[in-house]
């Protein structure tokens, strides 16, 4: 992993791992990062430029676990 990160977001916080991927590391070597959230349903943004946490199912789940609507590059893990 490239590294352990937090997220804080409206009063939560999430402890994350990045892999040790290109990705992940561009964007550990661009910490801290603030950037405006919003829930899926809330949100639009072209293909490239959005980076998405899951935390639970996802509108194009078919079970317990989040899916993505369209292709992704998976840059860590939310452990906590």
């Amino acid at each position: 992993m490239a590294g352990r990160i937090v997220i804080e977001a409206s009063g939560h916080t999430l402890e994350a791992e990045l892999s040790d991927s290109a990705a992940g590391r561009v964007i550990s070597s661009s910490l801290p990062l603030a950037a405006e959230m919003s829930r899926w349903g809330e949100e639009y943004w072209p293909p490239g430029r959005a980076l998405c946490i899951f935390f639970g199912r996802t509108l194009a789940s078919t079970d317990a676990r989040p899916r993505a609507a369209s292709p992704v590059m998976p840059i860590g893990l939310v452990i906590a």
